[in-house]
């Protein structure tokens, strides 16, 4: 590699172009993403960007922008794939634009454990998906678990399908979350998580689904008045880069990255793991009324939304689908 690395860096709707230079080898990456400083998956690019500079001496900087710095989470990804930054994360529900059949990972009602969402992380699923996703030009460096989503409201606590009749639920903007909240009869709203905070003021939108730990993470419980623990879905985040830049990184430095990106991760699903009751504390001291949902009005909504995979298991393919059910054990 040259002693010069052109980076191309994105702000607003402006994009400029700086170079780097320094001694044979010196490489710096830009990593983006839209969450805030206090979110754990932000506090892991710091670690991660920390554990790359330590092993090898300070030849290769990851730089970090956090809280959409250079554009929305959806624009970082598109910023990863035209090389205008190198590296982001993204939930695998996000990521579907770039891989249509990595949506399994983020199927209503498919994993009802925590057990079982580690079990298919632990499989060949992961690796398909890998190998899928190099094809379109990413990497995928680590995988993330943020836990299971949950909905969060202004109008009333969600007990059964009926209390979500109506609402005005933000979502990513996936269709299939999207038919999912359809199916239930809310009223989907696809919104950029940045904006969520002052849309949750305005009354933009009465609510949204997200995984607890990053929704105080990110100081959203400061503005909605409900927590109710649906567990509809789960979330994992998924440390991305760009495939052709990765290509010109020598290969004694991918290989501490990867380790470094592994590392991270682990620190995030642990760290989640730990935080998630402290979370839950958070909110409840800031006035959030939080319930669980009984098991039946749990089956029944379930019920109401699993017939909405059927729209997807073609562009899943039945060969990943079957893995991921022989992993979790429905087979």
């Amino acid at each position: 590699m040259s002693a010069s690395i052109l980076i191309l860096a994105a702000c607003g709707n402006d994009t400029e172009t700086t170079t780097t230079s320094g001694a044979d080898d010196e490489i710096t990456l830009r990593y983006a993403t839209g969450l805030q400083p206090e979110d754990t998956v932000t506090q892991g690019m710091e670690i991660f960007a920390d554990l790359v500079d330590e092993r090898t001496d300070g030849q290769v900087t990851i730089d970090v922008y956090h809280s959409g710095q250079l554009g929305s989470i959806q624009e970082n990804l598109e910023q990863v794939q035209t090389q205008i930054i190198d590296m982001t994360n993204n939930t695998s529900a996000e990521l579907e634009s770039v891989l249509p059949s990595i949506a399994v990972m983020g199927l209503p009602y498919l994993f009802g454990t925590t057990e079982e969402v580690r079990n298919v992380l632990d499989s060949d699923v992961t690796a398909h998906i890998e190998e899928a996703m190099e094809e379109q030009g990413v990497k995928i460096l680590s995988w993330q678990d943020q836990g299971f989503r949950h909905v969060f409201s202004n109008v009333r606590p969600i007990t059964s399908a009926e209390d979500l009749r109506g609402q005005t639920i933000r979502l990513t903007e996936t269709s299939m979350h999207i038919d999912a909240f359809d199916a239930l009869a809310a009223n989907p709203v696809p919104l950029e998580y940045t904006e969520l905070y002052s849309a949750l003021e305005q009354g933009v939108v009465e609510g949204f689904e997200n995984p607890v730990v990053s929704a105080t993470g990110n100081n959203l419980h400061e503005v909605v008045d409900y927590l109710s623990l649906t567990n509809h879905a789960h979330s994992q985040m998924l440390h991305t880069v760009n495939l052709d830049i990765w290509e010109t990184i020598p290969e004694e430095f991918q290989t501490i990255i990867e380790d470094a990106a592994t590392e991270a991760a682990e620190w995030v699903t642990e760290e989640t793991e730990a935080r998630e009751q402290e979370a839950l504390d958070l909110a409840a001291d800031h006035g959030v009324v939080i319930n669980e949902i009984d098991e039946d009005k749990f089956e029944e909504m379930a019920d109401i939304v699993r017939p909405t995979w059927d729209a997807y298991r073609e562009q899943i393919g039945d060969e990943l689908m079957e893995m991921v059910e022989d992993a979790i054990g429905i087979n």
